[in-house]
């Protein structure tokens, strides 16, 4: 690849608090490296039952710390790769706001106000120009992913870690949001990555397993 992106973890120990707050871990001593095009491509990323790919996303894009080792996300041919965003398994919204309010509710965080600009383009991509205004019900789980996907777009990423949600919807549903995710990488050139059950594949760009 002329223009990569390399992930590389090494020695990672990452605890998770269980019940009574003992900690437990969930992955320890795990080192991985792996490449994808950094002008965009979906990737599917399976974890052995000893790991958990959700956890090593959230470390990569920052959100969680590890107990020990070290990561880092550079892109080969140079330029910024410090936008790296997470979207989790459960893609919440607030249940009396309507799309565009929900997209702009985490605003006010360490990445300021989405660019208005961006906002339009990720309405777009995301299949939700024209439901601006519509409030989502909470049960329609393909339609609250759209939200947390553009509310991702709307900072410009250059990196996208999505937590598994083709266990969470119907096969025409997981097709839709996959050709949406497809077009997404080319048009803003992301290299998105999902992660995914390991018997389960995208057909897109290629997978990895860690």
């Amino acid at each position: 690849m002329s223009n990569s992106i390399k992930i590389v973890m090494k020695d990672l120990s990452i605890v998770r608090e269980g019940v009574d707050y003992f900690e437990k871990y969930s992955v320890n001593n795990f080192s991985s490296e792996f490449m994808a095009n950094a002008d965009g491509g979906v990737y599917s990323v399976t974890a052995e039952e000893t790991q958990n790919a959700d956890d090593l996303f959230k470390v990569l894009c920052g959100i969680k710390n590890q107990k020990s080792g070290s990561y880092s996300i550079k892109l080969d041919a140079g330029g910024d790769c410090s936008k790296v965003i997470f979207i989790p398994a459960i893609n919440s919204s607030i249940p009396w706001l309507n799309v565009i309010d929900n997209i702009k509710l985490c605003g006010k965080g360490n990445l300021g106000l989405p660019d208005n600009i961006l906002l339009q383009q990720a309405l777009l991509l995301a299949g939700l120009e024209g439901y601006e205004k519509h409030i989502p019900h909470r049960k329609s789980v393909g339609f609250r992913i759209r939200i947390a996907i553009a509310r991702a777009l709307s900072f410009a990423p250059k990196v996208l870690f999505i937590a598994d949600f083709l266990s969470k919807v119907d096969n025409q549903t997981k097709q839709e949001l996959l050709d949406i995710l497809e077009t997404i990488s080319k048009e803003m050139k992301i290299a998105i990555f999902i992660s995914t059950p390991q018997n389960v594949s995208i057909n897109s760009k290629g997978s990895f397993k860690l």
